[in-house]
Formats: C-alpha cells, sequence, structure tokens
C-alpha cells in the first residue's frame, strides 16, 4: 500500500540531524506519494556472485585507448598486479579512499543531469550516461549522446529472444536495461540529440539520414561482480552503469548521509511494475561508506540530481554493474576542434589517429598512430595525383557521411577551389570537382548543423578583396554543386582555415559562425553570423594584432577552459598565425560576454576579448593546421617552414609550446 505525505513526515522526523530527508512541501499530508518512473527489466543482467574477479592484467594490456589522466593509473596498477623482483605483488592492490568523477583531477567528466520525465526509460539514460562520460574521460570531448536514439532505436530494430517484438508503447510504459541498451548500441551506435531528439512519448525512431556517421561506437560493455573489482574499474577506467531497487522514500533524501531504506520504506512497484531503476555510479567513499550515482530524475532531487546510495543498500550490489573502454567518437564531436590540414580521426586501435592532407603538384595523404604502444611514428598512405597543382595546403574535415573525409583547397593554375572526397569504405580519395572563381586566399571549410546531414560550408577571398561563402546542400557528398550564400566584408588581404561554428553564444539552437581574415592594414578581424535570427547575415566583430601579412590564420574553439564545467560550456576560440617568421598563438575568452547568454549586438562595437598569449618558433613560413588533441588534451599545431619543411608543435599543459619536430615519410 503506498504511503501518504504525511506518513513519511513524521518517520523522517525521528531520524537523525544528519539525514536530511525532505518530502516536497507541496504535497498534502493526505497526498500519496509520487511514485518514481523507473523501467530496469533486469534482462541480460548478472548477479554479482555469478561474475567471476577480473584479469586485470589482461584488461589493461589490451586497453588502447586510455586518456593522459588514466594512462600514469593503469600503468602504477599493472606494474603493482605484475609485480617485480623488487616490488614483489601485493596481497591487496590499494585503492584511494574515494574516487568520484565529478571531479577528479580537478575536472568533470560527466555531462550534465537529464530528465527522464514520465517515461520508463532509466535503462537508456543510464546506458547513454555512461557512453558519453568514456568518450569524455579517454578522448576529452564533451559528447552529449540521445536517450532517445537507444529508447526508440531498441524499438524499432531489436527484438527479445523468446521473439517478442519490442514496440514504442512497450518500451515507453514498460522498459528495458541497461544492458540491452548497450548492446544495442554496440550494433548500431549512439547518436547525437540532433540527430534523433530526446522526447517522453513514445515515438516511432526516426534519426537523421547521416546517423551512422553521427554516432559514437563501442565495443561490448564489460560486467563486473566483486566490489574490489568494482572499485579497481572506478578508479582506473571510468563509471558504471548499475541497477538498485527503488523505495518510496528514496525521492526525498538530499543528505549529506547516505541513502538506505527507512524502517517503514514500501518497494515501490513503480509505474510498470517493476521496482528496479538503472542508474550511473561515478564513484565510491570508503570514509562514507557509499556509492556516489547519477539519477535521471533532474536536478531538483537528491544533491543537483546526485545520490549517495550506502554500500549494499536498496540492491545496489545485487547484480554486477558494466563497464566500458575503448569508445570511437563521431566526427560530430569534434566539429570544432579542428582546422586546416590535418584533423584527429576515429581511425586506429586507439581511434585517435592524425590525419593530415600536404599539398603541392600532388596531394599525399598521411597518417600518425594514435599513441598505441608509444608508437606516434608518421606513415604515408596514398599520394594523389591531381590536375593541376595545390596553392598551399588543403582545409580538411571528417563529415557525418559514413565517416568519409573531404578537403577543399586553392587550384593555383585555375583560381578555383577543388573539392576531394576520402570514402572510409574503399580507402580512396575521389576528384568531386572545382567550384568559386577568381580564387585570391586560402578557405575556411566545415560541415555545419544547418540542415541534415549538414551543409558543407566555405568562405574564402576572391580577387574582389571580398570574403565569399559557398554552400553545398545536404544532398550525397559526390556530385552536387556548390552555391554562393553571401558576399561580405572588404579590404581583405587574407582568409584561411578559420571558419568554425561554435556553441557561442550560449543557448542558441543552431550555433553562430565565426571567421577571421587579416585585413590589408596588417590586422586580423572577426566576422560573425547569427543563425538563429533572420536574415542570418554575415557581421563585422573585433579587429586585433598588427603586422600580419598574406598568411593564413587558423582558428578552433578549444576545450581546455571547459574541463570543470559541462557539455554547454563554450571552449575559448585559439587562433595562430605567422608574424615576422614566428607563431603567434592568440585566445579569445568567451566566458564572460558570451555565457552570460548575451549575443553580440550587430551595429554595437564589441568588448576586445583576444589576447596575444605567446609567440614561438622560428624561420616559419605559413601555419597550416591547430588542433585541440585528444590523446594529450592540448593544442597542436603545423606549420611550414621558410625550408618548404613540415614541422608540428605542441602545446604542454596548457602553457609551454615544444620546439619544432619536422614531419618526414
Amino acid at each position: 500500500m503506498r504511503r501518504t505525505a504525511g506518513d513519511l513526515r513524521k518517520e523522517l522526523a525521528q531520524l537523525p540531524a544528519d539525514k536530511q530527508w525532505t518530502v516536497d512541501p507541496n504535497l498534502k499530508d493526505e497526498d500519496l506519494l509520487p511514485v518514481p518512473f523507473t523501467g530496469e527489466t533486469l534482462k541480460g543482467l548478472s548477479l554479482a556472485k555469478d561474475l567471476p574477479a577480473l584479469d586485470f592484467v589482461k584488461i589493461l594490456s589490451t586497453d588502447s585507448s586510455p586518456g593522459p589522466y588514466q594512462a600514469p593509473r593503469q600503468h602504477a596498477l599493472i606494474n603493482s598486479l605484475k609485480g617485480t623482483a623488487t616490488a614483489p605483488k601485493p596481497e591487496v592492490t590499494r585503492l584511494p579512499r574515494s574516487v568520484d568523477w565529478c571531479n577528479r583531477d580537478g575536472q568533470n567528466w560527466i555531462c550534465s543531469i537529464q530528465d527522464q520525465d514520465s517515461a520508463s526509460s532509466c535503462w537508456a539514460f543510464a546506458a547513454t550516461a555512461l557512453v558519453e562520460s568514456m568518450v569524455r574521460i579517454e578522448h576529452g570531448y564533451w559528447s552529449k549522446r540521445s536517450e532517445g536514439d537507444i529508447r526508440d532505436g531498441t524499438a524499432s530494430t531489436w527484438t527479445l529472444a523468446d521473439t517478442v517484438p519490442y514496440t514504442p508503447d512497450l518500451i515507453m510504459h514498460q522498459g528495458s536495461s541497461e544492458q540491452e541498451a548497450l548492446h544495442w548500441a554496440q550494433n548500431y551506435g549512439l547518436a547525437d540529440l540532433r540527430c534523433v531528439p530526446w522526447v517522453p512519448a513514445a515515438v516511432t525512431w526516426s534519426p537523421t539520414s547521416d546517423r551512422d556517421g553521427r554516432s559514437t561506437r563501442l565495443p561490448a560493455a564489460t560486467g563486473i561482480g566483486p566490489i574490489e573489482d568494482q572499485k579497481q574499474w572506478l578508479d582506473n577506467f571510468g563509471p558504471l552503469a548499475a541497477v538498485m531497487a527503488v523505495y518510496d522514500d528514496f525521492q526525498s533524501w538530499k543528505g549529506p548521509a547516505p541513502y538506505t531504506p527507512g524502517p517503514n520504506a514500501i518497494k515501490d512497484a513503480a509505474i510498470n511494475g517493476t521496482p528496479w531503476h538503472a542508474i550511473l555510479i561515478v564513484g565510491y567513499n570508503d570514509i562514507g561508506g557509499y556509492w556516489k550515482l547519477k539519477n535521471s530524475w533532474g536536478a531538483s532531487l537528491g544533491i543537483n540530481g546526485y545520490y549517495y546510495v550506502a554500500y549494499g543498500a536498496s540492491g545496489i550490489d545485487q547484480h554486477g554493474k558494466l563497464g566500458l573502454t575503448g569508445v570511437s567518437p563521431d566526427p560530430w564531436v569534434r566539429r570544432w576542434l579542428h582546422n586546416g590540414c590535418m584533423i584527429q580521426s576515429s581511425n586506429g586501435a586507439a581511434h585517435k589517429n592524425f590525419e593530415l592532407l600536404q599539398g603541392g603538384s600532388s596531394l599525399r595523404h598521411l597518417w600518425r598512430e594514435g599513441g598505441e604502444n608509444g608508437d606516434f611514428s608518421w606513415h604515408a598512405a596514398e599520394t594523389i595525383a591531381i590536375p593541376s597543382p595545390c596553392n598551399g595546403m588543403p582545409t580538411l574535415t571528417s563529415t557525418t557521411y559514413d565517416r568519409n573525409f573531404e578537403a577543399v583547397y586553392w587550384e593555383s593554375g585555375t583560381n578555383l577551389l577543388r573539392d576531394w572526397v576520402f570514402d572510409q569504405s574503399t580507402q580512396k580519395w575521389t576528384d568531386a570537382g572545382t567550384f568559386g572563381s577568381g580564387i585570391a586566399g586560402y578557405p575556411g571549410f566545415i560541415q555545419s548543423n544547418i540542415e541534415a546531414p549538414g551543409n558543407l560550408e566555405v568562405v574564402v577571398l576572391q580577387n574582389d578583396g571580398c570574403l565569399h561563402h559557398y554552400i553545398r546542400g545536404n544532398e550525397e557528398p559526390i556530385g552536387y554543386n556548390w552555391g554562393t550564400a553571401e558576399s561580405f566584408a572588404s579590404n581583405i588581404l587574407m582568409s584561411g582555415p578559420s571558419l568554425i561554428q561554435s556553441n557561442a553564444p550560449y543557448k542558441t539552437t543552431n550555433g553562430n559562425y565565426y571567421l577571421v581574415a587579416v585585413l590589408k592594414t596588417g590586422q586580423m578581424q572577426m566576422w560573425w553570423k547569427d543563425n538563429d535570427n533572420a536574415p542570418c547575415s554575415w557581421h563585422e566583430g573585433e579587429t586585433f594584432g598588427s603586422g600580419i601579412g598574406a598568411t593564413p590564420p587558423c582558428m578552433i574553439q578549444e576545450n581546455s577552459c571547459t574541463a570543470t564545467s559541462n557539455e554547454n560550456s563554450i571552449g575559448n576560440f585559439s587562433l595562430c598565425v605567422q608574424v615576422g617568421g614566428q607563431i603567434q598563438h592568440w585566445t579569445r575568452s568567451n566566458t564572460t560576454l558570451e555565457q552570460a547568454g548575451t549575443k553580440p549586438s550587430v551595429g554595437t562595437a564589441l568588448p576586445n576579448m583576444w589576447t596575444h598569449d605567446q609567440t614561438f618558433g622560428s624561420h616559419i613560413k605559413h601555419v597550416w593546421s591547430l588542433l585541440w588533441d585528444s590523446i594529450t588534451f592540448d593544442l597542436v599545431v603545423i606549420a611550414e617552414g621558410t625550408d618548404g619543411s613540415l614541422q608540428i608543435f605542441q602545446r604542454s599543459n596548457n602553457s609551454t609550446w615544444s620546439s619544432a619536430l619536422n614531419i618526414s615519410v
């Protein structure tokens, strides 16, 4: 029998002062306690006692994609487990007293709290939270995934073992399991929210046509039974998906003492007949004796949406927990983190390869390992014969068209732009033809989120001294015509790979375009395009710098300043440009004006948020690429020396730039 709010108030009044349970003040004493929405069916889950201890030596030996903060801990653990002549294997491997991925190494690794609303979809939320947290931990990317993709996709593509098909209504009202959800995502990937929006109602799965190229791919999840193994996993790999039984006083918990069901608590039948609820465990605390979990009932419950549940309470340790490693991010999460002739792809065992396209009388596709077994060597993939020489270097991107690469460059013999596409299935480049006219600068090139699949967009200087914006619509990637969208600006000396689509300013629907070009005055100027409000035109922004010649600026939006926030954070713009034979690194802080929700005002001067951070390198002719690296979680620059060599620079600890290393294959 369900209890009333008054029943629970009387019980809570007898609890110690440190147990700060509270009943919703909007509930009258005679009101029945609200029924939580759960939906975990336990299908495919094993009991913890039935799962063997993990072989961490084997797991760590085959984990090829740890993030830079994970790697030292994993290295220490495997050395400890193997033992040495001077340090024999201990009986018990020491663990930290507590782990919390909401604040690990001074950073947050968990996307914001979500709300499953009235849907019995906790299993989809827990699985999604696990995938997006592992993308962040292993690769450094904020990667909000779609709970609706798993829930609606499961209903459309999956069949129960007893051949009873899922239906949207069954999924909505009776749920599934986190094991099934991760199994489904292993087969189909997990897309972003723009590809498949989340809605609490039962709907038919209708992803965008480029879903495959904007889905995180993942291997099978690992079931973990022993508590000691679960803590080792949390310490060395990341969060765990888990299940617990929900009692009617759980929603009233506010901490700080860990939750255990009250003496009169009722195991809630919930809306769908199951008391089991799927959650994400983001840490543990041996001092307090609890697991820290991320829930999916919104940020107003618990402690900002998080809960502390005592070890063993509510059946939280009854079933095995699920861990994940080796996720493969999609190009969508990297879209503003690279620009120019080099990108980071999900190719390779670590899903962190560098891909570089070198121009000249032919195109050379070079690639570099993602650090597997300490290998950072460069290799030649293909040399491509081209109709006319490439002026400078191409601007390369990875698209949502099956994760294909695409490149655009200034063709010196014709002063046209030429487009090339790399097919991941055939591993070959195809000439997609020319477009434009009177090209006089290096192109900025992106895939935007306008339409679905997203349009391809180019902004480049032409010989009239203006910037010209070209768009190729959301059709097949080869053989569709480029059209001119707008001509803007004047007095331009040089353009470059500095076009990005940002999530700035905060809370825009589509995200503005930003671009920097060099003026004939020797300064640089930023332009921005409002993609939410008609007429969606380009507008002037700040000017900064001086003494800059006919050389391409290269700009990205980086991740460094978002480490303590969440997926809604706005990263700083980083820009590198050659000045006086050296590389100037400039940063635009987006945290003050833009995160406050303020849009640039047309016709009014913006405060100059650009700062000249550092100057480095020598004998530099041009800067050709800038990216935020998922191996070191820092910036990497590709530059051309005055002797024609390609050089790579890397920043460490967000401060010091390395000496140049030549790229030679």
